[in-house]
């Protein structure tokens, strides 16, 4: 499979989604909220930010940033999914673009990119009744773009903002102390600003945007270790955001670019990083934009702007498929950044958190994403699809001596049947007509039990 492949799984599912909706796979909504009171960002119409989730009193909770501060909902009985409170935020109003939230023991800790942002903790362990402010002050940092806990080590990294990256002692959670300034290294010359981490036992995956991916170990806080970097790389843009598998052995990146696709590299050397693979949504070669990305077992949850929050199945990262999609943006594609800001899929439940720039909070039940199992590279047929990718027709061959009749759909990226109709020979041609634009299609053949599904590109 080479670099720019995509699979995508068409498990029988899919078909009432075609006739009823065209904006969802194998994702199941179970709760929307959003409030039309609240003051956007003129410039990209947003108003929310980002989604963090959390477990404290055996209950599961859910967060989303907006320009107004913290939003905590109660998530535990999917029937009765509601608000909690809300913590206003140092800074607010129209000009707030970013926030963002991680937990430590019962403490959720809060920051801001904007003018008048100041680090919050608050102690959540009074919830659903109140989380009072416990830590508010700007002596530490001002803003942060990003924050990540490293819970086995008790640190806390804050990246971007009125710093580069810092690194906090949080053995005390509601009063964090400064371990190191990484602009004091001499290596930080070459790293400099870091957009967001991935920190796993003091082996940190450092985003540093155009600079590209590196990868520190900070176990020896007073001399740490550059372990390896990634600087050039195939669709190389921005480089933001990324999620180790509990392998260790994938690592995800989201480069957030128009036109992008997901990286998926091993580090199983890191010394020697290689890429596996790049998968996209191919919705469009000019606006699709992966914002952040997080692995869960097997799968990979992306928030991907305009185009909504997607899964994609890397049980063989080597040929990856989309499992499932929940399209939350209701703009039209522009070249804007827009739609869904982020994903949380790491409640014990299952369920799935994500927020929306302009649409807000969503929870979703991803149950049939996970257990959709069959990509396109299961070609129980023996069939070939050929030439591909094709301009106006393709053929299919189907196994010699084959006497039964087959159903064909060829449907487009959202599971809209354009084509359909029965084969009964062994080799048989398509023509795509004219009216069906360039782009990313696919073949379902189905019949005798079985069932064929290619991915086919037209040129």
């Amino acid at each position: 499979m080479n670099n720019f492949s995509l699979r995508l799984l068409l498990a029988s599912c899919l078909l009432p989604f075609a006739s009823s909706a065209q904006d969802s796979l194998n994702i199941h909504l179970l709760y929307h909220w959003e409030d039309t009171s609240l003051q956007d960002l003129t410039s990209h119409q947003s108003i929310y930010n980002e989604i963090f989730g959390f477990v404290q009193n055996g209950k599961e909770y859910g967060v989303i940033g907006s320009t107004l501060g913290a939003h905590i909902f109660d998530v535990t009985d999917a029937q009765n999914i509601h608000p909690v409170l809300t913590i206003p935020a140092a800074s607010q109003g129209s000009s707030v673009v970013n926030r963002d939230y991680d937990f430590f023991n019962g403490y959720l800790y809060m920051v801001g990119d904007q003018a008048g942002a100041r680090f919050q903790i608050a102690d959540v362990s009074f919830l659903p009744d109140s989380a009072p402010i416990v830590y508010d002050s700007d002596s530490l940092f001002s803003r942060a773009h990003t924050i990540t806990v490293d819970a086995p080590t008790a640190r806390f990294y804050a990246n971007g903002g009125s710093n580069e990256m810092n690194i906090y002692d949080i053995s005390n959670p509601a009063q964090p102390a400064l371990l190191l300034n990484c602009t004091t290294l001499p290596i930080w010359s070459t790293i400099q600003y870091v957009h967001d981490c991935f920190a796993k036992n003091d082996t940190v995956y450092c985003h540093a945007g155009q600079r590209g991916l590196f990868i520190m170990d900070f176990t020896d806080i007073g001399n740490p270790v550059l372990l390896g970097s990634v600087t050039q790389y195939v669709q190389q843009g921005y480089n933001h955001a990324g999620w180790l598998h509990k392998d260790g052995i994938v690592y995800a990146q989201a480069d957030e670019t128009h036109g992008m696709d997901i990286k998926l590299f091993d580090v199983s050397d890191l010394s020697d990083i290689s890429l596996i693979d790049t998968i996209g949504t191919g919705v469009s070669e000019a606006y699709s934009i992966p914002h952040n990305v997080v692995f869960r077992d097997d799968f990979l949850y992306a928030s991907y702007y305009q185009d909504g929050l997607y899964i994609f199945n890397t049980t063989d990262p080597y040929n990856s498929f989309i499992s499932g999609f929940y399209d939350t943006c209701v703009l039209p594609d522009t070249n804007n950044y827009r739609g869904n800001w982020g994903v949380y899929p790491l409640l014990p439940s299952g369920k799935v958190l994500a927020s929306d720039m302009q649409n807000c909070f969503y929870v979703f039940d991803v149950s049939a994403a996970l257990s959709s199992g069959i990509n396109d590279e299961q070609e129980e047929l023996n069939a070939v699809v050929f030439p591909n990718p094709f301009r106006e027709s393709f053929n299919l061959s189907l196994p010699d001596g084959n006497k039964n009749n087959y159903t064909y759909e060829l449907m487009d990226i959202n599971g809209k049947i354009l084509q359909s109709g029965t084969i009964n020979r062994n080799i048989s041609s398509f023509n795509t007509r004219k009216d069906i634009p360039a782009g990313n299609y696919f073949l379902r053949v189905t019949g005798n039990g079985k069932t064929f599904t290619k991915k086919l590109v037209k040129q």
